[in-house]
């Protein structure tokens, strides 16, 4: 009996330590390559720093949320229309990608190209968003930067949907665009942009 005790231990030791934090940020890896198979790839270059999704890693209860996703779906009801949204984050450099249209009556069309621009009904735009590490105070009470860029209809860019598979939810395409910092007004470029994703239609 404590040979079993001591052989579960050690198994969960190593699903634990096998499970650490990860120390690949995917800023010194390559792009992902053009595909349209619904691979779940996702990339691009933020000022001129590669972005992938990466999970941080270790036993996270607390944080849900896949790294990689994306859903297009038509709803009249909550959505008032077509709704896409493309969301790629990097745990380990607290780093964000989304990509949104909201209250479309127009379904995106393959080899459909898009601008991105301002956050309105059946328009496409785009956030990039990062967030410091938490800062204390002397009191021990702590706060979180975070700084959200945005597209509008000065600072935007553009969507290429190359593949849309509505049978097999694949939605693949390219995009850029440059996003203003809501409160600096600092502007960051977004570039070479390439996503390959299976979808969801539920939310």
């Amino acid at each position: 009996m404590r040979k079993i005790k001591l052989l579960n231990l050690t198994f969960i030791l190593f699903l634990f330590f096998s499970c650490g934090p990860n120390d690949d940020d995917g800023t010194t890896s390559s792009l992902p390559n053009l595909t349209t198979e619904g691979k779940n790839t996702f990339g691009c270059k933020i000022n001129e720093q590669i972005f992938l999704p990466r999970d941080a890693g270790g036993l996270n209860i607390n944080d849900p949320v896949p790294i990689l996703k994306a859903l297009y779906v038509y709803d009249e009801y909550f959505f008032n229309g077509y709704r896409l949204s493309i969301f790629a984050d990097n745990e380990i450099l607290n780093k964000s990608i989304r990509i949104e249209m909201t209250g479309s009556q127009t379904p995106l069309e393959e080899g459909g190209i898009y601008p991105i621009i301002i956050e309105e009904n059946d328009n496409i735009h785009a956030t990039y968003g990062f967030w410091d590490d938490i800062v204390y105070n002397d009191d021990g009470t702590g706060y979180q930067l975070v700084y959200v860029y945005t597209t509008n209809n000065e600072v935007s860019g553009e969507l290429e949907i190359i593949k849309l598979d509505t049978e097999n939810q694949i939605i693949s395409g390219t995009f850029w665009f440059d996003s203003e910092e809501v409160n600096s007004g600092e502007i960051a470029e977004i570039r070479e942009g390439r996503f390959d994703i299976t979808y969801t239609i539920s939310f």
